[in-house]
């Protein structure tokens, strides 16, 4: 709701326009304003300040530095007026020797006022920053050259005083005499500098003395510094190879394998003595060289060198000996001749039943064998002719029947089966006794419906015992549906778990019912962190809101699950993401089963941390004859100030704020505008926004205005938010405006949040009231006239949301969610104007419903949507 309001005296309108002054209004005013000195009259006549008054007026321009020249916008004083000039072509008026007769002198300003700075005063200098004499880069054009410049250029390297037109080309890599030619490139250059480089032609890094050049760089991958190599033409041969057995001087020392005192050993041979012949040496080394010493060989495996049938090679025999050296005598060497020996049964079990299938041949019994042959698994003392079969997969008395198919089993070593109609692995409570499942039967009894195997989610669970059956990750505790994984929710009425809500005196506890989100949540966690879990226990639903920052307007509901430290368990998992630099809300929903409020039920107001919130559900009927009053509980007005101190603010909206105030008072986002001090100018903040714009204020001596909020949201509410604070009013920055009695107004704040479900009915005959507050009047000095200031009062807040969710929604009373009025501002009552901050804007309504009545007592107008429990 906004008014178009009449200046008295002016006869002009103030129109809600977003323009904004670029100066105090004094700048520009002639014959007007005259509380801080001279006054003058509206024409020619003279005036009471200090003025001359007399003789003739003329158009003149104001000369501040006195020198003649004038510049500026013109005005009318006297011809001979001091302080003016006839003219305005003054291009510095700070500055007497800056003129149009001034002569122009080297000192980077245009003293002449003819657009050109020090002209005809340069000439051409080099900079020098290595001070080797010698310039580089462009020249310079200046009439006062700066210290580190030289009358010469063309030096190519500014940054090293080595390098110059005048230095010798070195082997170095770079233009010594910056004649674009480099090292070997120039033929100037100093071959003192170079090196010799010698012909490697096998590529090993050593060269040869036959072929050499002299050069800065090598003239080849095929040449180097080293001179040493003795075969050029074989790689591995050179001073830093390594003498190896191998009939060659590999390092060029003019020594070959063992005559080289630097042999490399490791390729060298360990030798063993052979006393025997048999061509097997001992274990010992006696010698390590290239070549073998007489009786030696390279073998050492032989254990009895004093033998020559005992060796490695040698077959094991029955003899009592390690006949080839394995360390294994007899039996114990698999390698021995059984034929040298004698057969054996063995019992391996010991359960005097021998397993004919391991008669083997032996040098000597090895214990444990038998002369029997009818077990048939010698490796378990359990199983032979003389066992009780038992249900254990086995044959367990030899006569090749296992289990369920040997009627002699034992049926008590057997399983329980339960019968399984309908094959899905669960059973009823009828049974037998088996070894093995038989077909129609299960392992247990758990069966809760054996006619069939109802899997919505396809999780392999059934139905009927799995806790989540749709699969949408709420339980089915909470789930509204929990076969249709789309309604991700619990009934829009709740479950009435917190019983019948009869609110007739007292404050509502549950609005104290929150904490802060305290670090970020992430789509898909199943837990988040708050600041405080005790308002909070399992069961309960919470709405998580981001109701100001980036992301604001962000909104779910969430069950309670469980809690831990600063932790809460939800279901459903995160269905969005949630960032803890903004402000996230965790708010308690309770679950009503009927609602009565006879009295007023109000939120706490909105601090930047919590409040401003009515929410809750209920299974039955909400019935409300007096008033849900959410206004002014929403985002915060701008603050007023006391005298000219301290700026303004703007109103707190869903990004931030209040926010300090700006030269030209914009608005930011949804909150109303508010501008600096500035002398006389009375301004009024802005109206803040939700549903529509917020208002423009009033501003005295202008037909600006400082700009309303802007409009945010939608008619669906598919984002929540609270109503936008007004701005508060700017201060006068004259010198009446220093005194503290002087008060600017602060900005109405935003309407509050309301949000009503009931399974059944809503009826309210009284109120339900989101509205932006008022902004407030400013209050000047009361004490003398030049102690008064002219200051602006606040911007109205702007309506906030309320959503009202009902099989049948009957309306009598009225639902609203106004925007506040702008507050009044104040001045020392010379000029009898009066202004006003700009309206908040009006807020959202949404009902949803299958039947309602009185839709004509809502304001503004609602969106409409169908009720689904």
């Amino acid at each position: 709701m906004h008014f178009v309001r009449t200046l008295s005296g002016l006869s002009v309108v103030l129109a809600a326009t977003g323009c904004f002054p670029e100066v105090p209004y004094e700048a520009g005013k002639v014959g007007l304003v005259g509380d801080d000195g001279g006054g003058s009259g509206s024409g020619g006549g003279s005036g009471s300040g200090s003025g001359s008054g007399s003789g003739d007026d003329c158009l003149r321009f104001p000369d501040t530095d006195g020198d003649g020249f004038g510049a500026g916008d013109s005005v009318t004083v006297g011809c001979d007026e001091p302080g003016y000039a006839a003219t305005d072509d003054d291009c510095d008026d700070s500055n007497p020797d800056i003129h149009p007769d001034a002569s122009e002198r080297c000192n980077d300003l245009d003293d002449d006022c003819d657009s050109t700075v020090d002209e005809d005063l340069n000439y051409d200098w080099y900079v020098d920053a290595d001070l080797d004499g010698w310039g580089g880069g462009d020249s310079l054009n200046d009439c006062d050259p700066p210290a580190g410049v030289v009358d010469q250029g063309g030096d190519c390297n500014d940054d090293n005083d080595a390098v110059h037109p005048a230095a010798d080309e070195v082997c170095n890599g770079i233009d010594d005499d910056c004649d674009a030619l480099i090292d070997d490139g120039d033929a100037s250059l100093d071959y003192s500098t170079a090196d010799t480089w010698y012909m490697d032609a096998d590529s090993d890094g050593y060269g040869t003395l036959s072929d050499s050049t002299v050069a800065c760089a090598s003239p080849g991958s095929d040449y180097v510094l080293d001179s040493t190599d003795c075969d050029d033409e074989r790689t591995e041969v050179n001073p830093g190879a390594t003498e190896i057995c191998d009939d060659e001087d590999n390092d060029c020392d003019f020594a070959i394998d063992d005559a080289d005192a630097s042999l490399d050993v490791s390729t060298a041979t360990e030798w063993h003595a052979d006393a025997d012949g048999d061509t097997y040496g001992a274990a010992a080394v006696s010698a390590t060289t290239c070549d073998a010493p007489a009786n030696h060989v390279a073998d050492g495996t032989d254990c009895d060198d004093g033998e020559a049938s005992v060796h490695p090679g040698a077959t094991e025999v029955c003899n009592g000996y390690d006949d080839d050296c394995d360390s294994l005598v007899d039996d114990d060497d698999t390698s021995i001749d059984l034929s040298t020996g004698s057969t054996f049964y063995t019992d391996a079990d010991a359960d005097t039943y021998g397993d004919p299938s391991t008669g083997s041949l032996a040098c000597a019994n090895p214990g444990g064998l038998v002369t029997d042959a009818t077990d048939c698994d010698d490796t378990n003392t359990t199983v032979n002719p003389g066992a009780t079969e038992i249900c254990n997969g086995i044959d367990d008395d030899c006569d090749t029947l296992v289990d369920d198919d040997d009627s002699s089993v034992d049926l008590s070593t057997g399983s329980t089966w339960y019968v399984d109609a309908d094959g899905d692995g669960l059973g009823v409570s009828t049974s037998i006794e088996a070894c093995d499942q038989p077909s129609g039967y299960a392992d247990n009894a758990d069966d809760c419906d054996d006619t069939g195997f109802d899997d919505y989610d396809a999780d392999l669970i059934q139905d009927c015992e799995d806790t989540d059956a749709d699969g949408d990750g709420l339980s089915n505790t909470y789930d509204v549906d929990d076969l249709d994984d789309s309604l991700v929710r619990g009934p829009t009425g709740g479950w009435g778990t917190t019983g019948a809500l009869s609110y007739s005196s007292g404050s509502w506890a549950p609005a104290a019912d929150h904490t802060l989100l305290a670090s970020d949540g992430t789509s898909g966690d199943s837990n988040i962190a708050v600041d405080d879990v005790s308002a909070f226990s399992t069961g309960d639903e919470v709405l998580i809101i981001d109701l100001q920052g980036t992301d604001a307007g962000t909104y779910g509901f969430y069950f309670v699950t469980g809690s831990s430290g600063s932790t809460l368990d939800v279901e459903p998992p995160l269905q969005t993401d949630f960032d803890a630099d903004d402000v996230v809300v965790v708010q308690r929903v309770p679950h009503y089963t009927t609602v009565d409020i006879s009295t007023t039920l109000s939120p706490d107001a909105w601090d930047g941390e919590g409040g401003g919130l009515v929410v809750f559900r209920a299974t039955g009927a909400v019935t409300i004859s007096d008033s849900v009053y959410a206004s002014a509980t929403g985002y915060l007005g701008g603050d007023g100030v006391a005298g000219k101190s301290t700026a303004a603010t703007s109103g707190g909206t869903w990004s931030q704020g209040p926010a300090t105030a700006s030269t030209y008072g914009t608005a930011v986002d949804g909150g109303g505008g508010t501008a600096v001090a500035y002398e006389d100018v009375a301004s009024c903040g802005g109206g803040g926004a939700y549903g529509t714009d917020g208002g423009a204020s009033d501003y005295l001596w202008s037909s600006n205005s400082y700009a309303g909020g802007a409009s945010y949201g939608d008619s669906t509410l598919s984002e929540w938010f609270f109503g936008s604070g007004g701005g508060a009013g700017s201060p006068d920055d004259d010198s009446d405006g220093a005194y503290t009695n002087n008060v600017t107004g602060d900005g109405g704040q935003g309407g509050g949040l309301v949000a009503i479900y009931s399974a059944t009915s809503i009826t309210v005959s009284g109120t339900v009231e989101a509205d932006g507050g008022d902004g407030e009047d400013a209050e000047n000095n009361t004490g003398s006239w030049w102690k008064r200031a002219e200051i602006g009062g606040g911007g109205g807040g702007a309506g906030g949301q309320v959503l009202l969710v009902a099989d049948t929604i009957t309306i009598s009373g009225y639902v609203s969610a106004w925007g506040g009025y702008g507050g009044e501002w104040d001045g020392d009552g010379t000029y009898g104007y009066s202004g006003y901050g700009g309206d908040g804007g009006d807020g959202r309504i949404r009902l949803e419903y299958n039947s309602v009545t009185g839709t004509s007592s809502v304001d503004p107008t609602p969106s409409a949507g169908s009720y689904t429990d």
